[in-house]
């Protein structure tokens, strides 16, 4: 059963986070507020010959008001304040069905009601002016972690920023002098503690020189949400043999660092979008 919940809950006060990402793009795409973020600096190489720029932060639809946005640090995710059924829920949300750009209060648990695949990046968002957000797909996933080569060797990290556990990905011109990580590209062993990064040292070091981070957002189930700062889940476009299940990337507290999971096309999960490089 469909459940489309958009104008349900009664708005008492804003509890979103607007720290505000100060170190990403001010380039003519973006609207020029929170310090006019567009995306990311860094260049990342989703195939042999398609190159992309991340998002400033993962993204998120305010279901009261119809707005969407980034959020305003890499690191912010919503997890546990997701609640419509409260009084004091303000509407915004960062946890969505497999392809639910159209149609992101969808909690339905019939898969059926996934088949098709609306890229949330077709949206007006409203902290970017740009036009060309997308989705990468499981094959574009897996070349940024595991397949591309970078100057430095260095790809990603498993870290805690700020205090929020996830991964760090390193753009393709990353120099290993510009900060020290251990355990790098290590999918087998690392734990969030080996790179423990400030967040003086991620404004003023990391983030200017292209780093991305996908913090740990958990994943919902209907209305449940859980393992906010332990696991993150981001969604791809690919589904994995059959219209039941999509492909994630999964960040886990386990000791496997990041891996691709099949998971049930109505679980909500993260999503990070990306631009062409050349946009």
């Amino acid at each position: 059963m469909k459940r489309n919940i958009r104008l349900f809950a009664i708005v008492i006060g804003i509890i979103t986070i607007v720290s505000g990402c100060k170190k990403s793009s001010t380039d003519p795409n973006s609207n020029g507020g929170n310090g006019g973020t567009s995306y990311i600096d860094g260049v990342f190489s989703a195939s042999a010959t398609f190159k992309v720029r991340f998002a400033p932060g993962n993204l998120q639809y305010n279901m009261h008001t119809d707005t969407w946005k980034f959020a305003d640090n890499q690191w912010d995710v919503l997890g546990d304040s997701f609640n419509p059924f409260s009084y004091s829920f303000d509407g915004w949300m960062d946890l969505f069905g497999r392809g639910t750009g159209n149609n992101p209060t969808n909690f339905s648990t019939d898969y059926h009601d996934y088949m098709s695949f609306s890229d949330w990046g077709r949206n007006t968002i409203s902290n970017s002016n740009y036009n060309n957000w997308r989705t990468l797909t499981y094959e574009q996933w897996r070349h940024i972690f595991f397949d591309r080569a970078t100057r430095s060797g260095t790809r990603f990290a498993k870290a805690i920023v700020n205090s929020h556990r996830g991964v760090i990905l390193l753009p393709d011109e990353w120099e290993n002098e510009i900060y020290s990580l251990n355990r790098i590209n290590d999918y087998n062993g690392a734990h969030w503690g080996d790179n423990n990064i400030s967040k003086s040292d991620w404004e003023n070091i990391l983030e200017p020189n292209g780093a991305v981070f996908l913090p740990c957002g958990g994943r919902r189930e209907e209305m449940e949400v859980s393992g906010v700062n332990n696991s993150g889940f981001y969604w791809s476009k690919s589904l994995y043999n059959s219209i039941e299940n999509g492909v994630c990337v999964e960040i886990s507290f386990r000791s496997l660092v990041v891996h691709y999971t099949n998971i049930k096309t109505y679980c909500g999960c993260s999503v990070r979008l990306v631009r062409p490089s050349t946009d």
